[in-house]
């Protein structure tokens, strides 16, 4: 946080909520998450700051307009080993943020800090992708749609190594 102050030329930033949590419903269904820290350093933006202990990707970050269809599709695709889920968890912060109202109309950036990286490289803000929100919305509200259907018959995932952490694997027989 020195660093980013030094380097911004601001004195200080304001925190705003430390493992803030949020209850947010999308078509029915519940979604719960906690943002490990929400502060501002510049009026009218909020950093939604999250710190990751394990390997952080490009893809699941550095979001932008250009490279966001790539991202949705990743993100929703088949294929679960290459799946930006830092991407869908920053999302769904990002919605949290803006459906509340102490944040509504403010600027978001997405902060990540991985400790491992701290003192080594800067800290990257990236700022929100109206595109990436928008294409992960229509395909979220179509995922959660495929899933309250009773006309859609339930598939197994493509990705067996899955099975050995869900809850459900006795019922469809893996």
């Amino acid at each position: 946080d020195q660093e980013l102050l030094k380097s911004s030329g601001y004195d200080g930033f304001e925190i705003l909520g430390l493992e803030k949590k949020y209850l947010h419903d999308i078509d029915g269904f519940h979604f719960v998450g906690y943002v490990d820290r929400m502060d501002s350093l510049r009026s009218g933006e909020i950093r939604i700051v999250d710190y990751k202990t394990g390997k952080v990707e490009d893809k699941d970050v550095n979001i932008t307009d250009d490279n966001a269809e790539g991202i949705v599709e990743a993100l929703f695709g088949p294929n679960n080993e290459g799946r930006p889920k830092i991407a869908f968890q920053l999302y769904l912060y990002d919605v949290f943020c803006r459906e509340s109202e102490d944040y509504k109309g403010q600027r978001m950036v997405n902060v990540i800090y991985p400790p491992a990286n701290l003192f080594t490289e800067p800290v990257k803000e990236i700022p929100v992708s109206e595109t990436f929100m928008r294409l992960t919305e229509e395909k979220l509200h179509g995922l959660l749609a495929e899933i309250a259907s009773i006309d859609v018959p339930f598939r197994r995932t493509v990705e067996e190594k899955t099975c050995s952490i869900c809850d459900f694997r006795m019922i469809c027989g893996r």
